[in-house]
């Protein structure tokens, strides 16, 4: 082990190859490419779903849909509690009544937002702050 392995043992608890967690040992050498096929579909989807908003994923693609799409490519940002509570109180639910109160849910919480102090460029790429505005 050299020194920079054991400094990042000493950072990282558990320093796993990506090819140790790979189910498909057939894939483990193509982590790299697979990451990159992730971020091409859901760059070119129809509409993208967040799921975890502090991902470098969740952050390329939307900043990548913001600015690419002009506004016309749908990223949905759903609010975690307001979904958790349709889930939660309703443990037999009518599909198309779970299907109203999500579609409810996701345009109470659609607003265009301004990049907020210390955000990701990333995410918000058409803010004032980013360089590659042109004036």
């Amino acid at each position: 082990m050299n020194g920079s392995e054991e400094e990042s043992i000493g950072l990282f608890s558990f320093p796993l190859d990506p090819c140790e967690v790979n189910l498909n040992l057939e894939l483990c050498n193509f982590f790299l490419q697979l990451a990159a096929l992730d971020f091409i579909v859901c760059a070119a989807a129809d509409a993208f779903a967040m799921t975890d908003s502090g991902s470098q994923l969740s952050a390329l693609v939307s900043g990548y849909r913001m600015y690419y799409g002009g506004g016309n490519l749908p990223t949905i940002r759903p609010n975690k509690r307001r979904l958790a509570s349709i889930f939660l109180k309703n443990s037999t639910i009518e599909w198309k009544e779970f299907e109203d109160r999500v579609r409810k849910t996701i345009k109470q919480t659609k607003q265009i937002h301004e990049r907020p102090i210390a955000r990701s460029i990333y995410r918000h790429p058409r803010s004032p702050e980013c360089m590659c505005t042109v004036e």
